[in-house]
């Protein structure tokens, strides 16, 4: 990971974001590990984020629009990027992970500074994952993408999408 990366993501590491992992799937729960390691909220999910939504969500992206940071299927996704928007919040970071028969496909949309050709590799993807989210919350606005391949390891489920959703700053530019 390049120096920026790691400056940026020591910047954001006591912010307010609150981090979604799916307890069925594995990386997600190692993006959790990695994304906050200072102890800051997790918010579990079976893949379902309605409670989320209702219990939590639509409050605080009322009041506090607070980033929100996971790596889950592309449903729960969906839904939250949707209501982010309706909220004021966009994406600030986007990584597709999708099985290829043996290796995963990762392609990756976020801020120019933070995706790194030598992001992805192996069975740290998680890991690598979680870096270029929560380092794109300090990021400049300039976007990249990056499409690489590493090996798909145990991971059953078809496509996982890593993300990040920060609140939009006065000028339009993401927090």
């Amino acid at each position: 990971m390049n120096q920026d990366v790691t400056g940026a993501l020591a910047a954001t590491a006591n912010k307010n974001c609150l981090l979604v992992a799916d307890t069925r799937i594995a990386a997600s729960r190692d993006f959790a590990a990695q994304a906050m390691p200072n102890g800051e909220r997790i918010a579990w999910i079976e893949g379902d984020i309605t409670r989320l939504w209702y219990e939590e969500l639509d409050a605080r992206w009322h009041d506090e629009k607070i980033a929100v940071a996971a790596l889950t299927e592309y449903g729960p996704f969906f839904c939250l990027e949707r209501l982010a928007m309706d909220r004021g919040l966009r994406v600030a970071f986007k990584g597709s992970h999708r099985r290829d028969g043996a290796k995963l496909h990762h392609v990756i949309d976020g801020p120019k500074d933070v995706v790194t050709k030598q992001a992805l590799s192996d069975e740290h993807w998680p890991v690598q994952a979680a870096h270029m989210a929560m380092a794109s919350r300090a990021a400049k606005q300039t976007t990249s993408q990056l499409r690489s391949y590493s090996s798909a390891v145990d991971e059953r489920w078809p496509l996982l999408v890593s993300w990040m959703i920060v609140p939009k700053r006065p000028d339009g530019d993401r927090a």
